[in-house]
């Protein structure tokens, strides 16, 4: 059960049998569409429900849809309708604790791995607009839902005027941009379109955001910069072959998530994190 944004993502999934999409900002917004989604899920009669989101409307949606099983962690709003629960270890990556949750019902992975299925005519598709004067590409994430999360723009420039003689830049991003030194395709790929663009570049430089998880999915050396939040939450990208690149500040993290602005007016977390840290760490990986 998912946010229709993220729908495109799970049928990459081969693991994933179906999909039920839960649109609550649109047709299923509000009390009565909630209570159509809980009819949905009771006709089909599943017996055990996971939930990593720990709020309490997805604890109740589960419990009137009278799943017996109902597995989740043991913080957090939802953990009043559990029949079983595991700890939410700050110390461990998400990956892991989402693993534990798994093992609360007596489920086990050891491979670790994510596995995607992606669309091979847009992965061509890619690999012939980016793979040209045989240079390696380097994919750049720029954007985020908050701006204490985001390296500044002029900066993220400054970057790519640096390296675009050696290098091939995309710019990925929902939003509608300029990036006039690089080959631009903010706001221009769906959700599937971007799974293969991203598989078709060599290193991923992002913010901490849902592109920088995508990236280490599929496998990429991922270059994460972090302000506001800090890797040590367990959001830092999963895998061995990614960077981090953070200011070390008494101030961080400010928020769990990000916010509107730096609370302290100053913002160092990002502006003293200059281009060429980047770089090098880009010269690190090649």
């Amino acid at each position: 059960v998912c946010r229709p944004q993220v729908k495109a993502l799970f049928k990459a999934c081969p693991s994933v049998d179906k999909i039920m999409v839960y649109n609550k900002k649109g047709k299923e917004k509000g009390v009565a569409g909630t209570f159509n989604v809980i009819k949905k899920i009771k006709r089909k009669n599943y017996y055990t429900a996971f939930l990593p989101q720990r709020s309490f409307r997805s604890g109740l949606i589960t419990f009137l849809s009278r799943i017996p099983e109902r597995v989740g962690f043991s913080r957090g709003g939802a953990s009043i309708f559990l029949t079983s629960k595991c700890k939410y270890d700050w110390n461990k990556h998400e990956v892991g604790r989402l693993l534990d949750m798994a093992a609360a019902s007596g489920c086990t992975n050891k491979k670790r791995k994510f596995e995607i299925e992606l669309d091979k005519k847009l992965v061509l598709k890619y690999g012939k607009i980016f793979n040209k004067n045989n240079k390696k590409i380097i994919g750049i994430a720029p954007q985020s839902k908050w701006p204490t999360k985001c390296w500044p723009k002029e900066k993220y420039n400054r970057l790519i005027e640096m390296i675009k003689e050696n290098y091939r830049v995309v710019v990925f991003g929902s939003e509608r941009e300029e990036w006039p030194a690089a080959v631009n395709l903010t706001s221009r790929t769906s959700l599937k379109e971007l799974l293969a663009a991203v598989n078709s570049i060599d290193i991923l430089i992002s913010n901490d955001s849902g592109l920088m998880h995508i990236g280490a999915a599929l496998g990429k050396s991922v270059i994460a910069i972090f302000g506001a939040t800090v890797p040590g939450m367990g959001f830092a990208p999963y895998g061995e072959k990614n960077t981090i690149i953070q200011k070390e500040l008494d101030c961080r993290p400010c928020s769990l998530h990000g916010s509107r602005k730096c609370p302290l007016g100053h913002f160092k977390c990002m502006n003293d994190i200059p281009p060429e840290s980047v770089k090098k760490a880009i010269d690190n990986i090649i």
